[in-house]
């Protein structure tokens, strides 16, 4: 019995370090394996990193998110609302100040200025991903209202091409892009009906100015040409 005893106890200790040893070759395989390494760091990063379900990412909701939609809209009113209806512009100038030129001509500042609608996309993308929304409203803010009240001052053709087109059309592109892309981030299973509210703004606001601009032309008339005493 005694000898059967140590038999056992023996056979044991050679089982438990046959496993040691095996554990510690599998060790240095994977130490040594690229593939195993990685796929450990993958798994290490899965249970640091704790995933966020879409309803923490996107608030689909509440106050502060329906404001973002509500300056959105502001946004594309005043940017992409006026760059639809920018043609009544060009038929203001063949009349006025720009008579002396031929439409051919005069149709290339409103041309123009939807061709920087869209120009400066690349350059205010990059602007967004990094310092946000803010940069690109005082940027656009600024361009948009000082190339018409420019626009308002010109009497040459150069003038108009520089003020309106480039100056303004600048600054539409910047507020178009920053409400536009904030949407984004405040918004997911309620995107494409947000997206269409925003976006509505510009067919509310290509409806309404032409009947607008009207209005202010006596006024124009008046500080282009006063009246003689």
């Amino acid at each position: 019995m005694d000898r059967m005893e140590r038999d056992d106890q023996m056979s044991e200790k050679e089982n438990k370090v046959e496993s040691t040893s095996s554990s510690m070759v599998g060790t240095t395989n994977d130490e040594h394996d690229p593939q195993s390494r990685s796929s450990l760091a993958i798994d290490s990063e899965k249970e640091a990193t704790p995933s966020l379900s879409p309803s923490h990412r996107f608030p689909d909701g509440g106050r502060e998110a329906w404001t973002v939609v509500l300056g959105g809209w502001c946004c594309v009113f005043v940017s992409f609302g006026w760059i639809v209806c920018i043609g009544s512009f060009q038929s203001y100038y063949q009349n006025n100040q720009l008579r002396a030129y031929p439409p051919s001509t005069v149709a290339w500042i409103p041309s123009t200025e939807v061709a920087m609608m869209f120009f400066g996309s690349p350059f205010y993308g990059a602007i967004f991903d990094r310092f946000g929304p803010r940069s690109l409203l005082l940027i656009g803010t600024f361009l948009h209202i000082f190339g018409l009240m420019m626009t308002s001052l010109a009497t040459e053709y150069y003038q108009f091409l520089l003020a309106q087109s480039f100056c303004s059309g600048l600054g539409a592109c910047a507020l178009f892009l920053a409400a536009n892309n904030c949407i984004g981030t405040w918004f997911d299973k309620k995107r494409g009906l947000v997206f269409g509210i925003v976006t509505s703004g510009s067919s509310i606001s290509g409806t309404l100015l032409p009947y607008v601009f009207p209005l202010f032309h006596p006024l124009n008339d008046l500080l282009i040409s006063p009246p003689e005493s």
